[in-house]
């Protein structure tokens, strides 16, 4: 997009691939929620500096130009409120003197999504109309059993559920991924599990995990890291939650 495709589209309306936002002085929270709303559907342009003004688009300006950007472009790069690191394009214009930022958001590959906020599947957003939406149970799931497809060659999609995937991975990695808080470092899963043999929870737990799509590196280019860190992957989370949800209350 260049600025005279930006300001020819300032002429419509938002719209499923052209979000504006005022962003003066920061980062409006809900950015983030357009963030993962475009990077599960089909991509789209969030831009700020930009007002609605009895319903017609109008060029306000970013007061603060240089933290907005970068507060916007460290989220989106570093994972901080995004569950994934996403690749954003960012462009920079000047309309009468005012700053404008346009970002563009790309879809995700299917596997990679849901794309989602707060390190909960259940705040994944799709984007509807000039809206983002939250997702329901059922579409979160059809995200999820998507992603997981290339695992498990052979089965519907129609007969794939959260529930039918933990059927396919052991009770051990079921067991691994209920007790995964946060970031854990190899060691401190095998305490809190109570096992000391490293091999036998490399071959039983870790890696069937890993496999599995239930768990990923924070470090994937160096897997021996003294640093590296595992977290639960969208699908690791939500067969947790499954997980959870089965078990008695006490």
């Amino acid at each position: 997009m260049n600025q005279d495709e930006l300001l020819a589209r300032l002429q419509g309306f938002e719209w499923n691939d052209f979000e504006c936002k005022k962003a003066q002085q920061g980062v409006p929270e809900d950015a983030y929620k357009t963030g993962s709303a475009f990077a599960n559907i089909a991509g789209g342009w969030i831009v700020f500096g930009i007002s609605d003004h009895n319903g017609q688009l109008e060029v306000s300006g970013v007061a603060e130009p240089d933290k907005v950007q970068n507060d916007f472009l460290a989220v989106l790069r570093g994972s901080q409120k995004l569950n994934r690191v996403i690749r954003v394009d960012a462009k920079h214009f000047t309309a009468d003197g005012k700053h404008v930022f346009a970002f563009h958001i790309p879809e995700c590959s299917t596997n990679e999504k849901p794309i989602y906020l707060k390190g909960d599947p259940r705040q994944t957003f799709i984007r509807r109309g000039a809206g983002d939406e939250q997702c329901t149970p059922s579409e979160l799931e059809r995200f999820l059993c998507a992603a997981a497809l290339d695992r498990y060659d052979g089965m519907a999609l129609s007969n794939l559920t959260v529930a039918t995937l933990i059927e396919q991975v052991t009770p051990q990695v079921v067991g691994l991924g209920k007790l995964i808080e946060g970031e854990m470092s190899r060691q401190s899963m095998m305490n809190t599990i109570g096992i000391k043999d490293r091999k036998h929870f490399d071959d039983a737990y870790l890696q069937p995990a890993l496999d599995a799509g239930l768990l990923t590196m924070t470090l994937p280019d160096k897997p021996n890291s003294s640093k590296q860190r595992y977290r639960l992957t969208p699908l690791g989370a939500a067969i947790k939650a499954e997980h959870n949800n089965k078990e008695p209350q006490a």
